[in-house]
């Protein structure tokens, strides 16, 4: 049986949770430089994905992505420094989780 940690859950303010579902988003939107394409990856209408950019945004008070239209849409400083932010925590959380998920592992192996 395989055990994965599967991140923290990050909560911004009182009441907004940054979900790997907007942070896939994101990633998509900086690979692609498109929130077309990048709904379209992650089989999210373009409307959702633009909801769940603003949310964010509003949480933030900041932006997060630059829409040029009919062009493009890019990550601003701000949103690539948020995932890069993110990345540095899900390796730290995965790093100190190893040991506890291997004796999590052995003791379900043991059942």
């Amino acid at each position: 049986m395989q055990i994965h940690l599967l991140g923290p859950h990050l909560q911004i303010g009182s009441d907004y949770k940054l979900t790997p579902e907007t942070l896939d988003l994101l990633r998509a939107i900086h690979a692609h430089s498109s929130i077309t394409i990048a709904a379209r990856a992650h089989n999210m209408h373009y409307r959702t994905a633009w909801r769940k950019v603003k949310e964010l945004e509003n949480a933030l008070q900041l932006p997060v992505i630059i829409a040029i239209q009919g062009r493009a849409t890019y990550l601003t400083p701000l949103g690539k420094n948020l995932l890069h932010a993110v990345e540095t925590i899900n390796e730290a959380c995965e790093g100190a989780a190893k040991p506890g998920i291997a004796a999590l592992a052995g003791l379900l192996r043991s059942v």
